[in-house]
């Protein structure tokens, strides 16, 4: 295994050691130590815990996904799992929070490319597979701002519903 792929592939386990930690956040911690993190309030973090350990639960499965792309190296699969996590935290970015993008969709999308030019020399192939990384952002970021919208829009009918 050459050196740019142990670089990739560490990169990619820290990816899921990141989930890992979320998904302790998101199901054993929302009401502690998770309150700080994501900066909620002790009200939010009771009505919402049953959301917060399902986010969690998907969180996990991004992490067992790329320990086992990892693990038995399969170059397809660690590339489908970092692809889900970078999907995410542009959908998280565009509906919850910006900062999303760059705790969880950066480090993704930086493995990614490591991967991409530690399989191979750079090839037509490789950029190929770089612009549909960034096909598959913009597509959900897209998505991200149509939902908010949506949202915004639902909450505001509900301001005048309960103003009239």
């Amino acid at each position: 295994m050459s050196a740019g792929q142990v670089t990739a592939d560490v990169f990619t386990v820290l990816v899921g050691v990141l989930h890992v930690y979320i998904f302790f956040l998101e199901t054993y911690y929302w009401r502690t130590k998770a309150r700080k993190v994501f900066g909620t309030t002790e009200d939010f973090a009771n009505q919402t815990g049953v959301l917060a350990a399902n986010q969690g639960c998907y969180n996990l499965l991004f992490a067992v996904g790329i320990f086992y792309s990892v693990i038995f190296n399969d170059y397809s699969l660690k590339l489908l799992f970092l692809s889900f996590v970078e999907s995410a935290a542009v959908f998280g970015a565009a509906t919850a929070s910006v900062r999303i993008v760059f705790t969880q969709g950066l480090p993704a999308f930086l493995s990614v490319v490591l991967q991409l030019f530690a399989a191979a020399d750079v090839t037509t192939d490789t950029l190929y597979l770089l612009l549909n990384q960034v096909a598959i952002v913009v597509a959900f970021l897209v998505l991200g701002v149509i939902v908010n919208a949506h949202e915004n829009r639902l909450k505001e009918s509900i301001k005048r519903e309960q103003a009239s």
